[in-house]
């Protein structure tokens, strides 16, 4: 029988330093976590320690017949008087988010930013210097250009809101950007998942991110109330930036719906986790590698996956660059014209020039 995963992960929740235990739900391993007096986060889906090495070790011990996923390490040299240095910064900056209402994901994010950088600092001070440091420390265990950039935004939030004189913001420059072509699956490859997805609530979650383009955290955060069946659409409340829209809901996705409704019957969310409350970011993901692995899917399928193909399909089939902007929700039409790279009938509708000069057509293809 296989053994059960456990991603282990170390945060900072709720002002403090904790080591975070993600699983799909297992109720044995909640009673287990109840009786190391472990605490629960709504907002993680997860259950979480304080970041104490002789305990984490003890549960270690205990949790042997399962497999752990450790993405962190203990430090030898990192100590509590070193990380409380920072702590009246972090928990002030805290509340500067939380009064400019900031979403609970970006104060989770801007936060975790700060306390890494700050646990790196130890001694030193916040500083131009140390700032582009801990940008090359970044750089050097592969984080990406887009973390690099979303931990330049977090410092210069920092300073700005927190009147830091030991750095200066002005010359705190955003490293260079990277633009990759997004992925893209084609509509056999969807037919072929949404095929090979015999559970109706699988399949639903699939058909929901694939025919609304909607974020995960849209699609986790999404209520039966705001289906209209009558009307034919669907409200994402609270969406990115905190805007609203409103999208259109296919028939085929209806049926779907439907289907799935009268069989789980979810009381407030759309998508439930099996003791109630929101769905998990953590199960949609699971959904999605294990359906993209059973139709044979050469690459990585994600929500953000299907969001792409959504708009790239909405392309190719005419749709207007405009209104695909506003149904994905996004600030800037830039962020759209990046469809038209990997749209396929804005590469069929190049001629090229070879095939210009000996007039070759498909059908005159022996293979």
């Amino acid at each position: 029988m296989k053994r059960k995963t456990i991603l282990i992960k170390n945060i900072f929740h709720r002002n403090k330093n904790v080591i975070l235990f993600l699983f799909e739900y297992d109720q044995e391993l909640i009673t287990f976590f109840k009786k190391e007096n472990a605490s629960y986060s709504a907002s993680y889906k997860a259950w979480y320690i304080p970041f104490e090495q002789e305990k984490y070790i003890e549960i270690k011990k205990k949790l042997r017949n399962y497999t752990l996923k450790e993405e962190f390490r203990f430090k030898k040299n990192i100590s509590i008087e070193i990380l409380s240095k920072h702590k009246e910064l972090i928990n002030s900056f805290k509340i500067y988010l939380e009064a400019q209402n900031y979403s609970d994901a970006s104060i989770r994010t801007y936060l975790g930013l700060v306390y890494s950088y700050c646990a790196y600092l130890k001694t030193q001070e916040i500083s131009n210097v140390t700032f582009y440091k801990y940008l090359s420390h970044m750089r050097a265990k592969e984080y990406s250009a887009a973390s690099m950039r979303q931990f330049t935004a977090a410092i210069k939030l920092l300073t700005k809101s927190q009147n830091i004189a030991s750095i200066d913001v002005t010359k705190v420059e955003y490293p260079r950007k990277k633009y990759p072509l997004p992925k893209v699956l084609s509509a056999i490859e969807i037919k072929k998942m949404l095929a090979q997805t015999v559970n109706i609530k699988h399949k639903a979650i699939i058909s929901t991110l694939y025919a609304t383009g909607m974020r995960r955290g849209e699609l986790l955060a999404l209520k039966v109330k705001y289906i209209n069946g009558n009307n034919n659409t669907i409200r994402i409340v609270n969406g990115k930036g905190g805007k609203d829209r409103i999208i259109p809901l296919s028939l085929a996705l209806k049926k779907i719906l439907r289907r799935y409704y009268s069989e789980y019957k979810p009381q407030n969310y759309l998508f439930e986790g099996t003791t109630g409350g929101a769905y998990t970011a953590s199960s949609v993901n699971q959904i999605l590698k294990k359906c993209a692995l059973k139709a044979k899917i050469p690459i990585a399928v994600s929500a953000h996956v299907l969001r792409h193909s959504y708009a790239t399909h909405l392309l190719e089939n005419g749709t207007n660059l405009r209104y695909i902007q506003e149904l994905l929700g996004h600030k800037s039409s830039r962020t759209t014209e990046v469809y038209t790279k990997v749209s396929n009938i804005s590469l069929q509708n190049i001629q090229n020039p070879l095939d210009q000069i000996f007039e070759v057509k498909e059908e005159d293809m022996p293979f």
